[in-house]
């Protein structure tokens, strides 16, 4: 893991929108929709969803600001979606870059788009759902959202792959659980 990264969330682009796509076409089975993305596909979803200023969605890229070179800067797509504002909800969607993942940046880009879900959007719960087929998601959301206290139910029959009906794991944050882990974060910086 990089001990200190600096990340921001930017607006995303057309041409990261596609780079997302190539990047989950690598695995499409882990996905929630398991076929290959074709270009059309992703250039309407840019057009329609990341553009859609009424749309039930945010998208941002995940830019790092420690590699100036621009092959390096984007890192990873994050998102709220849907977002229901009269329940103050939403769900995370999460793309890294393959080559950059378990770096830390998975981690850094949850806590911004919390943030940006709590601070901004003024929601009151984000969930995050991972399929049980892919071990290194199911860890991966266990250990970063446990720092916000979060609530977890299990959800069968979620992800068909493999041949198995694979069961869900869904992780809710409540808008309490991030303000107290900031407010330890900032106590700790102290």
């Amino acid at each position: 893991m990089t001990d200190a990264l600096t990340l921001r969330l930017d607006a995303l682009t057309a041409a990261q929108c596609e780079t997302v796509r190539q990047w989950r076409n690598l695995t499409p089975e882990l996905w929630r929709t398991p076929f290959l993305l074709t270009e059309p596909q992703q250039a309407e979803f840019f057009r329609d969803v990341v553009c859609a200023r009424r749309a039930l969605s945010r998208y941002w890229a995940v830019i790092d600001l420690e590699h100036p070179e621009s092959d390096r800067r984007f890192v990873g797509m994050v998102g709220l979606n849907p977002i229901a504002f009269e329940n103050g909800t939403a769900e995370v969607s999460l793309v890294i870059d393959p080559s950059r993942r378990r770096s830390g940046i998975g981690r850094e880009a949850v806590r911004l788009v919390l943030r940006e879900a709590f601070a901004r959007l003024r929601l009151e719960a984000v969930t995050a759902e991972v399929y049980r087929c892919n071990a290194a998601a199911v860890a991966f959301w266990s250990d970063v959202l446990s720092v916000y206290g979060s609530h977890i139910a299990e959800l069968p029959s979620r992800k068909f792959y493999d041949g198995v009906c694979w069961p869900a794991t869904v992780y809710t944050v409540l808008r309490v659980g991030w303000v107290a882990a900031n407010k330890v974060s900032a106590e700790g910086k102290a």
